[in-house]
């Protein structure tokens, strides 16, 4: 949402030494399961291991525009 993707993102967490990062309720269950996915992604190239959560929304958010 600001510009940095969410690999990205979970790696500078994760070396900033968060041990859980995840997606809030601000997103739908389907964009939450995605956007963890990509979170993973980045954090299995760069090396890091942590634990994921999602808490999302329990139904479709459309004012998001995230996809």
């Amino acid at each position: 949402m600001d510009g940095v993707p969410p690999g990205e993102c979970a790696v500078g967490l994760v070396k900033a030494g968060a041990d859980i990062v995840g997606i809030n309720c601000h997103l739908d269950p389907l964009t939450c399961v995605r956007t963890v996915k990509l979170m993973k992604a980045g954090l299995d190239k760069a090396g890091l291991k942590a634990h994921l959560m999602i808490q999302p929304l329990g139904f479709h958010t459309p004012e998001c525009n995230l996809g």
